[in-house]
């Protein structure tokens, strides 16, 4: 979800509640030295209930970002950990129409 990509200022202000996940998860993709957006990718393309994953573009640097992004995060899907802890079990911190504007 777009909520895992905003900026930290933004992250804090509008879901505190998901700042250290980020933090742990952009960490990971330093390490792993690829994109969050990647580590994103390969954790959804890896799992099991996944038969396909559709993306949103919304400019030609956008889906640029985005191809980028799964070649590393097929690079890399093997060496992700298990990030079962992860999982958020909320509908309403999950489904962006349940999100307070």
């Amino acid at each position: 979800q777009g909520a895992l990509l905003l900026p930290a200022l933004d992250l804090r202000e509008r879901f505190p509640w998901l700042t250290k996940t980020v933090e742990e998860l952009r960490a990971l993709a330093m390490k792993l030295d690829v994109s969050l957006p990647a580590v994103l990718l390969a954790a959804v393309g890896r799992l099991v209930s996944v038969g396909q994953v559709v993306v949103g573009v919304d400019s030609l640097e956008n889906l640029r970002d985005n191809v980028a992004a799964w070649q590393s995060a097929q690079r890399v899907a093997e060496h992700l950990p298990d990030l079962a802890p992860y999982a958020e079990p909320s509908e309403e911190r999950v489904l962006p129409s349940r999100w307070r504007r």
